[in-house]
């Protein structure tokens, strides 16, 4: 952490100094659209612009598609963290650091600039909201392309725990025989159910990451075991049918001139496994630590009855 607070305060030291030199060359800045995008390169990348000052009443910052709320830090001038509401003449920079992103937004006299240290996704995005009192709000789009990848090691922690019958649904379907012959009516239970898997990691920010390479707690239609080896995009639940026992079936004799009803009820199992990831950033050659859920839910068993009209 001292590396990027001393990396982060070098940058700004940087800026103050040649947003000094500008001061003097540039007179006026030219009015800025109502709204622009960038792209700016995910790792060591950086970008730099003038801004009109005059009527500037409040700068933001946000990211449209990721949970960042806990690492974004506002600072003044001093270098002192601020309400993010504080007025634009006392702000000095935001940033935005977690193991997966780390940016750097800084102002200078007019002098806007972006550094980029490391974006660990494949593409990110930030959005900046200038808020001017005569013009309204001028939008800058800020597209970070991808740079290296974090590292994961997951580790299962502890045993796996079960929870049985945490839910039951219910479903009817029929058959009518309209033939002379005795005919065989088969159900499939298990094709519609709604198994379903996530993984919850204990911070946000890697909400929607992808590790490759879990192990997940899966039913094999007799126990419940970890599989692997599977893509996870952290956060995010998949709804899935049983691979291992999604054709067991109920098979039902229909009677001439008869109609077969089914009511069958499938009976819902959780499992829940906890465990590490051990993650490594190889720009900045951080490790960190962070705990998981691993979760399934899957029908494990059913009944039914038969009734004949």
């Amino acid at each position: 952490m001292k590396v990027k607070q001393i990396t982060m305060i070098m940058s700004m030291l940087i800026g103050l100094l040649f947003s000094g030199c500008n001061n003097d060359i540039f007179i006026d800045a030219q009015p800025l659209p109502s709204s622009s995008e960038i792209t700016v390169e995910g790792d060591g990348g950086s970008w730099s612009t003038i801004i009109p000052r005059d009527g500037l009443t409040s700068i933001k910052m946000y990211n449209p598609y990721r949970d960042t709320d806990g690492y974004v830090t506002y600072y003044d001038r001093n270098n002192n963290s601020i309400n993010s509401d504080c007025p634009a003449d006392e702000l000095g920079a935001i940033v935005l650091e977690n193991p997966a992103q780390y940016y750097v937004i800084s102002f200078y006299g007019r002098k806007l600039s972006i550094d980029s240290y490391y974006n660990c996704y494949p593409t990110d995005y930030i959005i900046l909201l200038l808020e001017y009192d005569y013009s309204g709000t001028k939008e800058i789009r800020v597209t970070f392309t991808e740079g290296k990848p974090l590292n994961f090691v997951t580790i299962p922690i502890g045993e796996m725990t079960v929870e049985e019958d945490i839910e039951a649904i219910s479903h009817r379907t029929s058959f009518t025989n309209n033939s002379s012959l005795t005919q065989t009516f088969e159900v499939y239970p298990f094709i519609n159910c709604n198994c379903s898997h996530i993984v919850i990691p204990d911070e946000s920010w890697a909400n929607k990451y992808e590790v490759n390479d879990m192990e997940i707690p899966t039913y094999t239609g007799e126990e419940w075991e970890l599989h692997g080896n599977y893509q996870i995009r952290l956060g995010e639940r998949r709804t899935f049918s049983p691979s291992g026992y999604v054709y067991d079936k109920i098979s039902v004799d229909v009677p001439p001139y008869k109609k077969a009803i089914v009511n069958y009820t499938l009976h819902y199992s959780r499992a829940t496994q906890a465990g590490k990831f051990y993650i490594n950033n190889v720009v900045f050659d951080q490790e960190y630590e962070m705990g998981y859920q691993s979760v399934a839910i899957y029908a494990t068993r059913y009944d039914y009855t038969v009734d004949y009209e």
